[in-house]
């Protein structure tokens, strides 16, 4: 994958952070893990206290609603939540019915800490360094070791979002840019919620636990699983020259004339023009040739398929 790492700041060879857009819900009560085991999609109930996980919260069609990370602790389950938390807790709130549930917005900030030295600067802040997938609170400030795209990543959450000391800065446009790089679509940015499946993004695979119990949405996600049948896909788009197409340029290919669309798209200082984009199954294979059509003329791009690659010459 390529790397920000020429406009953060001092380095990802050293460690950045940046402040996330995420909200948070804390979800306690009796029956709170039995319930959100049936309402998420990966394995909230075998998680023991101190570890976490991805998960999505789905519609009862089936369609993403949220963006997740589940941090169990004792008494509760904190849902870190891409973008906003009220929708969460609205979309929750609804199945709530005989459940001992309760469901409270917590004020909390969320730094990313990316690099090779990242643990080195947790250390130096006293923090804790904890193992993937866990969490460690020290004092009023709660350490969660969890990939941030494809980036390896420590989330620093706590009451306030000021920047560790020893570590240089990610800008919001260098974290959109890790998810770019990734081909990770972002609720909001590249879709509306109760909009997509989640097996139109394959980076959402490690979400989803198989072998779980019933959860809501579950049925459409195991029939589009094992019969296929999905119609639409996220891809990676490389696109030729320096103009960046803009959301909603229309993609298209010699065998389909209207392919789908770009959802978001960026210049990468050193993988040139890099876009997502929401393609029919039979484009989105690795290789395909296609043209993003803009107000200015049409682009040539390439499908990749999965993240993207890093420069060749770039190891």
């Amino acid at each position: 994958m390529a790397s920000v790492s020429a406009h953060a700041g001092e380095g990802l060879g050293r460690a950045s952070a940046g402040v996330l857009d995420r909200g948070f819900l804390v979800v306690g009560g009796k029956d709170h893990v039995r319930f959100l085991q049936g309402m998420l999609t990966n394995d909230v109930a075998g998680l023991t206290p101190g570890q976490a996980c991805p998960a999505l919260l789905l519609s009862q069609k089936g369609r993403v609603v949220a963006d997740l990370v589940a941090l169990r602790f004792d008494d509760h389950v904190l849902l870190s939540c891409e973008g906003p938390a009220e929708p969460v807790r609205d979309a929750l709130e609804r199945f709530v019915i005989m459940d001992d549930v309760t469901l409270e917005i917590a004020a909390l900030a969320e730094l990313a800490v990316i690099g090779q030295r990242a643990q080195e600067v947790l250390t130096a802040n006293q923090l804790p360094a904890p193992g993937p997938w866990r969490h460690q609170a020290r004092g009023s400030v709660l350490v969660l070791h969890a990939a941030l795209a494809d980036v390896d990543a420590y989330r620093v959450i706590s009451e306030h979002d000021s920047v560790l000391q020893g570590c240089g800065k990610l800008e919001p446009s260098d974290i959109s840019l890790l998810f770019l790089e990734a081909a990770w679509p972002r609720i909001v940015t590249d879709f509306a919620p109760d909009e997509i499946l989640p097996m139109e993004a394959g980076c959402w695979t490690r979400a989803i636990s198989f072998s779980k119990g019933c959860y809501v949405g579950q049925e459409v996600v195991v029939r589009g699983t094992t019969r296929g049948g999905v119609k639409h896909r996220f891809v990676g788009l490389r696109v030729s020259g320096r103009a960046v197409p803009p959301r909603g340029a229309k993609v298209a290919s010699a065998a389909r004339p209207e392919a789908g669309h770009v959802t978001s798209a960026r210049q990468s200082p050193d993988a040139g023009v890099l876009a997502l984009a929401y393609l029919w199954h039979d484009v989105a294979s690795a290789g395909t040739s296609v043209e993003v059509q803009t107000p200015d003329g049409a682009l040539a791009a390439v499908v990749v398929a999965g993240p993207f690659d890093a420069p060749k010459e770039r190891s």
